[in-house]
């Protein structure tokens, strides 16, 4: 693995009644992080991974989840 990258993601509740996105990153060095996005974040995400489900997300570069939080 060249760069972190997106090994789950699924939809939860959040503390504003909002659903929000989390991830699960896996690290080069095999650790796994969490990310939570809200749903504006997270539709941005969606696009620009071409994700039509959650689980199209998977695999996907910890980039682009730094490109839709800047």
């Amino acid at each position: 693995m060249t760069e972190p990258v997106i090994e789950h993601a699924e939809i939860a509740p959040g503390h504003d009644g909002q659903a929000e996105l989390f991830l699960a990153i896996r690290y080069e060095n095999g650790a796994l992080g969490n990310v939570t996005l809200n749903a504006k974040c997270a539709d941005k995400l969606m696009r620009d991974c071409n994700a039509e489900s959650v689980a199209a997300l998977a695999g996907q570069p910890w980039q682009k989840i730094l490109n839709v939080l800047k």
